[in-house]
């Protein structure tokens, strides 16, 4: 059976107008995944442009109005269970200065 692990940073704190730059890694490598937000952000590439929420090219999270609004979000990094790993999910909690 494969094992597959997920970290993400616990938390971290942003500026209203900066992206949140997301450091995660799937192991093993090549396991693929995908970014959820409980926000209403958008997931960016690293030229800037909008993302779908998928692992391999999203690198930054823009925070959208009801974000800052709320004055956080959850960030959430799963795997998409390829081959038969176990479901494996982790969250950052990013805090917004208004």
């Amino acid at each position: 059976m494969s094992l597959s692990s997920i970290c993400t940073w616990e938390r971290f704190i942003l500026s209203i107008s900066a992206l949140a730059e997301l450091n995660a890694q799937i192991l093993p490598n090549g396991l693929g995944g995908f970014w959820d937000t409980s926000g209403t952000g958008d997931f960016l590439a690293a030229d800037g442009t909008t993302f779908e929420d998928t692992y391999d090219g999203a690198v930054f999270y823009q925070p959208g109005a009801a974000d800052i609004a709320n004055g956080s979000v959850v960030l959430t990094l799963q795997n998409n269970n390829p081959g038969g790993c176990p479901d494996k999910s982790d969250s950052v909690t990013v805090e917004i200065l208004k």
